[in-house]
């Protein structure tokens, strides 16, 4: 009788024995394989946005007027991982929703010349069910080693990294371009990120 107790929730969990409390992580083999909803699939996520973005960048670190940022994002095959919805065990009411994990490709230029980089990244994109629009926007983490920029910036650190959170509109709503130890143990903070879609002249 245990057994079967043990197997019904492993099988039917949501059904049977309440939501998830932990993430449980799997991969997806194909950009329209379904994560825990119909629809959500890895490619939705990719079309939800544009491939090329552009935003602008306060510098924090460099005493010069902020830039324009393009901000390319490709899919190359990467690997593509599923986290379905889950009760995160801190005592919130609230699951939070599925999730898909996509590998992707990030080349970023700024127009003052800072910065020309091609890095490695993941786009995590949120589910997004029809009674809670707006719950989650999406975000982009990506890097590289510092000696790989072509720009003209000269980092004090090993590694260059960029990241971003998007709103359902596809716009950039908090971002920022760091440097970093390999470790991560030290970081520095070179720019932030904003889009002029959203507020107009907030980097200026």
């Amino acid at each position: 009788m245990r057994f079967l107790i043990r197997l019904v929730c492993t099988v039917v969990p949501l059904i049977a024995c309440g939501p998830r409390t932990t993430a449980d992580p799997h991969d997806v083999h194909s950009l329209d394989d379904a994560c825990e909803t119909k629809g959500f699939t890895a490619r939705s996520v990719l079309q939800r946005y544009p491939s090329h973005m552009v935003a602008t960048t306060q510098y924090q670190t460099m005493r010069q007027p902020g830039s324009d940022i393009s901000i390319d994002v490709t899919y190359e095959g990467g690997k593509v991982a599923c986290t379905p919805s889950y009760l995160p065990p801190d005592g919130s009411r609230f699951s939070l929703p599925a999730s898909l994990s996509i590998e992707v490709t990030v080349h970023v230029a700024t127009s003052d010349g800072l910065f020309v980089e091609t890095m490695r990244g993941t786009l995590v994109g949120n589910d997004r069910p029809p009674t809670r629009p707006g719950f989650l926007g999406d975000t982009v983490q990506a890097g590289a080693p510092a000696s790989d920029n072509t720009g003209t910036y000269k980092a004090s650190l090993d590694r260059l990294e960029l990241f971003y959170g998007m709103d359902q509109a596809g716009n950039i709503i908090v971002g920022g371009i760091n440097e970093t130890t390999a470790d991560h143990r030290t970081e520095s903070r070179i720019a932030m990120l904003c889009s002029s879609a959203i507020n107009p002249g907030s980097c200026r």
